[in-house]
């Protein structure tokens, strides 16, 4: 039962991130005609603050859960990407 619920959680985890950082992009066309190109700086700081927010939770997951070695690879790819 540990194993589902942690795949269940993996999964809504990264479909809520997923969403989160295509759903601007599909709708900036819309935002710049509506709001004109300020929406662009407002756009990068929200991505940068999403890159910010995935740097200090995978952090904090690789803090509490030190045996699975791929938390801190996925920080290190992170960090690259």
């Amino acid at each position: 039962m540990l194993r589902e619920r942690f795949t269940f959680g993996a999964f809504l985890g990264l479909f809520v991130v997923g969403t989160l950082v295509s759903a601007p992009g599909a709708l900036l066309p819309a935002w710049t005609a509506d709001f004109g190109p300020d929406v662009h700086r407002a756009m990068g700081l929200f991505f940068n603050m999403v890159l910010l927010g995935l740097l200090v939770g995978v952090g904090l997951a690789s803090l509490v859960s030190r045996r699975h070695p791929l938390i801190p690879i996925s920080l290190g790819l992170l960090v690259i990407g």
